[in-house]
């Protein structure tokens, strides 16, 4: 992986977290489908969305995903269990999962097996991405999931 696209999905995180005041409510939307890390599937039921200068950053979860340390925490515990998208000119451009089932970071630049995006636009983003088993360095991932996010 690029030190710049580390970089990237780091500043991304930071700002999806950063962008919504402390007292207003965080919406989430719905997801419905799993993600699998090393054998290991976990159900995806919450989609949230950040629209960026170029594209839009999704997350889905399995569980409300708390701010700060307390996040990193769930995960690490493997009760939180995470995956990124990035959607730039109406494509993926990376995607990574956090799960205490991942070794290591499982961040990819590489194109998913299908995306189809019902709705990007400035209040939802609406789709649906797969990838197929694959395995990227100790890792054999996929998912397949559909998700509704309201942008915020």
């Amino acid at each position: 992986m690029s030190p710049w696209l580390g970089a990237l999905t780091a500043m991304g995180a930071l700002l999806f977290a950063a962008s919504v005041p402390a007292a207003a409510p965080v919406q989430a939307g719905t997801a419905t489908g799993t993600m699998t890390a090393n054998g290991k599937a976990v159900a995806l039921k919450i989609a949230q969305a950040r629209k960026g200068a170029d594209g839009w950053l999704v997350l889905l979860s399995d569980a409300p995903r708390p701010s700060g340390e307390e996040a990193s925490k769930l995960i690490e515990a493997g009760t939180l269990h995470l995956l990124w998208l990035t959607i730039e000119d109406g494509r993926i451009t990376n995607w990574e999962m956090e799960s205490s089932d991942v070794k290591g970071r499982s961040l990819q630049t590489s194109l998913v097996t299908s995306f189809k995006a019902t709705t990007l636009g400035p209040a939802v983003v609406e789709a649906s991405v797969r990838l197929a088993a694959e395995k990227f360095g100790d890792n054999t991932v996929a998912f397949d999931v559909a998700f509704k996010a309201p942008v915020q």
